[in-house]
Parts: structure tokens; C-alpha cells; sequence
């Protein structure tokens, strides 16, 4: 039975190394002339089957024109190298490299084809590209992991994910002058909008030892860090997933841009109606959601609240939570408040419906719920 780090690492490795987008990922484990699926992944995470399970998706595979249970997993779904559980974290990630890019939009505007990557993406397509690789010339290959850290005055943080397909070579320049600038080629697997980015501050705090601001790309982390990094990265677009649970479409998918609007309303709508409550029977309200690991305060006859505002789509089960959100949350326990808007509908002018959900105020006391480290999640007692 594999551990609960074991999962994560081969979580970690599965989604890295899945060749073919928007297909079940399965890991298949060798049971003798045949195999048998063992781990499907999910958006929610790696699940373990049972044999019961195994066995039942066995059998729905075979037959007819769905019968491709063979000698080992199908291309088809995936393809993922194997890795060995007995291996240290930094022995399996030496298998492949992980390579830092860097993107200033104050000095190169990457256009309509963000908006275009960020769409493609987000509906499981991989996207080519080719990226500058900065001062670095060799080290690099195919395979090989690539994240994209985008700096500037306004966002940082990792927005993109991907393989390398080609060694480094020069070309010209990005910038437009006739100096030669190095590349690599490349596919995108994850573009995210900026809104949607994991901020340089989380990457800081969960990988002090590397440095995050760098002058340029062209960075190679170390075994550890790239592993960390990987693991960090699914949490992070897995919690997006989970405030986008349930959300009505038009079509198959309309992208992360559209999904960052919405989100932005559905809080902005489930602060506004916190705040309401209060101010409705005497509480004086400030506003402080920008900035401040709270989203307003009240105050009344000398009494004083932090009042935190959380919306989903979701039946609002569990919230997610920032570090700083539960670090200020504990050290004014029977002061915090969280006002929970869940299942959340929007009218037919892609407005909140104010009528639609259900909306409650707890006290938020991260030690009285259950908080897992996603990025995080807290699942409030009944």
C-alpha cells in the first residue's frame, strides 16, 4: 500500500510526465502477462484503486470497440514512465530537468496569443511556443520540465506550465535588435491569466531556499526545489478547479479568463453581503480586502470583528484559505468571523444572483474545522 508521500510524489511524477491531454490518466502496475490500472487521476488529486474497483473498470474496458486492455496501458490515454518508490526525491526527478523562464509584460507583450494559450489550455490542448532561455546556452533538452515565472511591476508569480521539445539555439532577438537571443522550443500544457497566477509570495514561502526574483530566465532548479515546485503547482490549479465546481458553461469550457471574472464577482458579492449584514444592525464597517489577511472589520460599543467573506458555486462544504488568512485567524480566535455565500447561481446578464444560494456567519477558528493544505482548505463543523 503506498504512503501518503508516495501518492504525492507519484501524483507529482504522473502529471508531469501524461503525454496526452484530456484524457483519464491511469498508472497501470504489471500483474503478471497483463496489467491492471492501480491510480487514476483526477482534478481532485491521485485515487488509489481497490481491487474491487480495478476490476470493475477492467471489465467496462473490455469488449467490443472499447477493448484496449492489453499487454500495458494504451497510448491513447496516457504514457508514463515509470518511476521507483524506493528512489529519493531528488534520484527520480533526475530523470528530468526543470527550467525556470521569465516573462516581463512591462518589456514584451505577449498579445492576443496569451488570451489564445490561456483559452487552448484550459480545454486540454497543448500549445507550441518557443521561449528565450536568457543567458543559458546549454543544459537543456527534450523532456525536459518548464515553468514560466512572470515578474514586472504588477503580478508576479508562475503562470505556465510545459515541455521542453528542442535543445537551446539562437535566433534573434525578442527584443527586435540584431543581437542573437537563445531558445528553446516548447508546449504549453497550463497558461493561467494573471488573476489566476501562484503569486511569487506562496513560492517564497513554501521554497525559501530558492530565489524567486531573478534578473532573467533560464534558471535549473534543483531536484528538490523542481520537485516541491510540481507538487505546489497541481495543489494551486486543482484549487481553481475546486471555486470553479459547478459553474454553468455555454460551451465545453470558456477558459481561465472567463473563470477569473466570475470568481471575482462571486467574491466581490459575498464580501458585499457580509459587510451588509453587519453595517444593517449598527456595526461600523471598513473595508480592508486589499492587502490585509482579512476582508473589512466592524466595530460596535468597543467591540471589534475581522470579518473574512467567502463565495462558491459549490455547497460551500469547504472554503479555501490563504496561510496569512489562517495565520491572523488564530491569533484573534472569538474575534474573526466568516460569512460563507455557497451554491451561488448567476442571472442571465452573468450577474450574481442575489436570491440563489445560501448564506450563513460562523465564527472562523481553523482549529475547530478541518484544514488541509491545499492552499488550504477548511472545512468548517457542522
Amino acid at each position: 500500500m503506498a504512503t501518503s508521500s508516495d501518492l504525492a510524489r507519484i501524483e507529482a511524477h504522473a502529471r508531469a510526465e501524461a503525454k496526452y491531454a484530456g484524457k483519464q490518466q491511469v498508472i497501470g502496475r504489471r500483474n503478471g502477462n497483463d496489467w491492471q490500472i492501480t491510480y487514476v487521476v483526477r482534478s481532485g488529486g491521485l485515487h488509489e484503486q481497490s481491487e474491487k474497483q480495478a476490476a470493475r473498470y477492467a471489465g467496462a474496458r473490455r469488449g467490443g470497440s472499447r477493448d484496449n486492455l492489453g499487454l500495458r496501458p494504451p497510448r491513447s490515454e496516457t504514457r508514463i514512465d515509470s518511476i521507483d518508490l524506493d528512489q529519493s526525491a531528488q534520484e527520480v526527478l533526475v530523470m528530468h530537468n526543470a527550467l525556470i523562464v521569465t516573462w516581463n509584460p512591462d518589456q514584451w507583450d505577449w498579445g492576443t496569443d496569451y488570451r489564445d494559450a490561456i483559452e487552448r489550455t484550459a480545454q486540454g490542448k497543448r500549445v507550441p511556443d518557443n521561449w528565450s532561455t536568457g543567458g543559458r546556452k546549454s543544459g537543456v533538452g527534450p523532456g525536459d520540465r518548464v515553468f514560466l515565472l512572470r515578474q514586472g511591476t504588477k503580478g508576479r508569480g508562475i503562470v505556465a506550465s510545459g515541455k521542453v521539445r528542442s535543445e537551446i539555439y539562437d535566433s534573434n532577438h525578442w527584443d527586435g535588435s540584431d543581437r542573437p537571443a537563445n531558445y528553446v522550443d516548447l508546449q504549453w500544457d497550463a497558461v493561467l491569466a494573471v488573476e489566476d497566477r501562484l503569486p511569487t509570495e506562496a513560492l517564497e514561502e513554501a521554497m525559501p531556499e530558492q530565489h524567486w526574483r531573478p534578473q532573467g530566465g533560464g534558471i535549473m532548479l534543483a531536484a528538490n526545489v523542481a520537485l516541491d515546485l510540481e507538487m505546489l503547482w497541481v495543489a494551486h490549479r486543482d484549487s481553481l478547479d475546486v471555486e470553479a465546481e459547478g459553474r454553468p458553461r455555454r460551451g465545453k469550457t470558456q477558459g481561465r479568463l472567463q473563470d477569473s471574472v466570475l470568481r471575482k464577482k462571486i467574491e466581490d458579492a459575498a464580501q458585499d453581503r457580509l459587510m451588509q449584514h453587519y453595517r444593517s444592525r449598527g456595526w461600523e464597517i471598513t473595508d480592508t480586502r486589499q492587502g490585509s489577511p482579512f476582508d473589512a472589520t466592524a466595530e460596535k460599543g468597543g467591540e471589534l470583528l475581522y470579518l473574512e467573506a467567502k463565495g462558491t458555486q459549490t455547497l460551500g462544504a469547504a472554503v479555501l484559505v490563504t496561510r496569512r488568512e489562517v495565520e491572523h485567524a488564530l491569533a484573534h480566535v472569538g474575534s474573526t468571523m466568516m460569512g460563507i455565500w455557497s451554491e451561488i447561481k448567476f442571472n442571465q446578464h452573468n450577474e450574481v444572483d442575489q436570491d440563489s444560494g445560501y448564506f450563513r456567519i460562523i465564527p472562523f477558528d481553523p482549529d475547530a474545522g478541518e484544514l488541509t493544505p491545499v492552499t488550504l482548505k477548511w472545512s468548517p463543523d457542522d
